[in-house]
């Protein structure tokens, strides 16, 4: 016969086991939303103070990247 113990343990290993899955999710929807706001205000604000932000020494190759 298992002892009640057992049974609660069991029961728990799955959910353990689900849960870093669901955060990994969150984790990469937060990062998508980031991103996205990242674009969005990059769009709205001027070249001159998106250069200012980055580094003082603007590099060609970010700003192909971000346009």
């Amino acid at each position: 016969m298992e002892s009640p113990q057992q049974r609660l343990q069991l029961r728990q290993r799955p959910r353990q086991q689900r849960r870093p899955r669901q955060q990994r999710q969150q984790r990469q929807q937060l990062q998508q939303r980031q991103r996205l706001q990242q674009q969005l205000r990059q769009r709205r604000q001027p070249p001159r103070q998106q250069r200012q932000r980055q580094r003082p020494q603007p590099q060609p190759r970010q700003q192909l990247r971000q346009q």
